[in-house]
């Protein structure tokens, strides 16, 4: 009996690209460059090429891949088996993303080669069709980016004169950049990367750091003689969520002040949120997908902006400059905390 027409009529076929660095990696991977692999009942072809120009007229309109110095088309037929479900685009879209971001963690793994190549949701055509079937389309997925400027677009509203003091204040200091910040950056490089793990430990460290430092000086201050090692004792055997109430109670009345009774809850119990999905991501590998990841970003950054824009505004009044943050409950409010 010939069982590969029945195979061949399960299998999903994708023409997409995927990012690569310069000194193209694919030329170090040989192996990955194409091959057919059947682990299983779940059969997959995965193929790189540097030359190939991919195109589809599709109801008399052309659509084109091609490669480029930092793209590379890519071709993959994947069994129905590798997908939950396939009766959307952005279900088709979410699988092939899962399995091309595992490979790419695969090669990583073998290769080192680290930050090589990237496959994103970011809006980039993909070509589908089922393996049986002439019909091409193109996927209508739903984009997996953030929205940056929502949640940090405060930091530049510092008024006509503000930026020029605050770039030469802040690079005269070695310590300008503050650790929570840092790890916020890296958080998003993670989720540009397609590393939603990586996003949200990113994250959830952004907070702990910010945090951290507040209630450490409030033990420091309600304690009579301040040892460092009990001090260090506390912080550390202090849960994550218990650290977060002590932050809220005691920056209600500074950096958390614009917002409500109702926003403060609700951003507190985010930032919980983002805790435990960081603990199941380090304790238990559980597997983050874009949504989440793009929450905890937004948890983070929302608690990270509050706080610099009190210090800002804090900084600019002691200067004589006045309030340059006067819509900023206004911008908060439709934050949607």
């Amino acid at each position: 009996m010939d069982r590969s027409k029945g195979k061949s009529s399960r299998m999903l076929e994708f023409e997409t690209t995927v990012d690569v660095a310069p000194g193209n990696w694919l030329r170090d991977a040989m192996p990955f460059r194409g091959g057919d692999f059947r682990p299983g009942e779940r059969e997959f072809e995965i193929k790189f090429d540097e030359k190939r120009r991919i195109e589809h007229e599709l109801k008399g309109e052309k659509f084109t891949i091609e490669a480029s110095t930092s793209a590379v088309p890519c071709i993959v037929r994947l069994h129905e088996g590798y997908f939950e479900k396939t009766n959307s685009d952005d279900a088709l879209a979410t699988g092939l993303y899962r399995f091309v971001t595992h490979l790419i963690d695969c090669i990583e793994h073998i290769y080192l080669a680290i930050g090589k190549v990237q496959f994103k949701l970011d809006g980039r055509v993909i070509f589908y069709k089922k393996a049986d079937k002439d019909d091409w389309r193109i996927l209508d997925y739903q984009k997996r980016i953030i929205n940056l400027e929502e949640i940090f677009q405060e930091y530049s509203l510092l008024g006509d004169t503000g930026h020029y003091d605050v770039v030469c204040m802040e690079a005269g200091r070695e310590d300008a950049f503050e650790a929570s910040w840092q790890f916020v950056i890296d958080a998003v490089d993670a989720f540009d990367s397609g590393h939603y793990r990586g996003s949200v430990v990113y994250a959830c460290s952004a907070v702990e750091t910010e945090v951290g430092q507040i209630v450490r000086k409030w033990f420091e201050a309600n304690t009579l003689t301040s040892p460092e090692d009990l001090l260090d004792t506390a912080m550390r055997d202090l849960s994550n969520p218990m650290r977060f109430e002590i932050f809220f109670k005691l920056e209600k009345d500074s950096s958390l002040a614009v917002l409500s009774d109702d926003q403060r809850i609700s951003l507190l119990n985010q930032l919980k949120w983002l805790n435990a999905v960081r603990n199941k991501v380090i304790h238990s590998g559980h597997i983050v997908n874009a949504l989440e990841a793009q929450r905890a970003i937004r948890a983070a950054g929302i608690l990270l902006r509050l706080r610099w824009v009190d210090y800002r505004r804090n900084f600019f009044k002691e200067k004589g400059l006045g309030d340059v943050f006067d819509d900023f409950p206004k911008l908060i409010s439709r934050l949607k905390i």
